[in-house]
């Protein structure tokens, strides 16, 4: 009996094994809702892009809105990674700063999950980056870097608000001050080192 040739796929490398489904469903996702937000993507879109039947979305993550969350929550473990282990704090907030471009996909998402008019639950379970933050913070105080009178938590929001304010919207905040012909590296880093001075110990 001859075999027949089985037919070939429209995805030649397509993941196989649920380790490699979910790695390239996560990744596909993250590309779909950053640049056409939640609503405007169908798991069938994600299937097809990451080259996997429909099904082992619903198999792997249960429901549309669970993977935006494992999205979500696997990029924020990936800044955290990139911070862990800076010598100091104002090294732990210049390798922050640079996490987010590198991850410029989860703040993307972030930003049209919360414009959509959805919760927070519907964007994390947990928030290791900003634990995280929080606890340097503290420890840069017992350091006498910081104010004790502050609080950790108003501190590290405001860190938040300063940098995912400026990610977003760096064109048009550097237009605004008159500095848009300074190289982007150079904005970044001044304006990093103007937002640490507000909130530091004068030495």
């Amino acid at each position: 009996m001859i075999k027949k040739t089985p037919p070939q796929s429209d995805h030649p490398d397509k993941p196989v094994g649920k380790d490699l489904v979910v790695a390239a469903v996560i990744e596909k996702a993250a590309d779909l809702f950053s640049s056409h937000g939640y609503d405007g993507v169908s798991v069938r879109d994600i299937a097809r892009s990451a080259g996997v039947n429909h099904g082992l979305i619903h198999r792997h993550f249960g429901s549309k809105e669970n993977l935006r969350r494992q999205v979500l929550q696997s990029m924020a473990d990936a800044m955290l990674a990139d911070v862990k282990g800076a010598p100091s704090f104002s090294d732990l907030s210049a390798r922050a700063f640079q996490s987010l471009e590198k991850h410029n996909r989860f703040w993307r998402i972030l930003a049209r999950t919360i414009l959509d008019g959805h919760g927070t639950k519907d964007i994390h379970e947990r928030y290791p980056m900003a634990r995280y933050m929080i606890e340097q913070v503290k420890e840069a105080m017992a350091q006498g870097n910081f104010s004790k009178t502050l609080d950790p938590r108003l501190i590290v929001a405001s860190m938040f608000a300063f940098s995912c304010g400026f990610t977003l919207f760096e064109p048009f905040i550097l237009a605004a001050v008159g500095l848009e012909n300074m190289p982007s590296e150079e904005a970044r880093a001044a304006v990093l080192d103007a937002a640490m001075a507000l909130i530091s110990l004068p030495e």
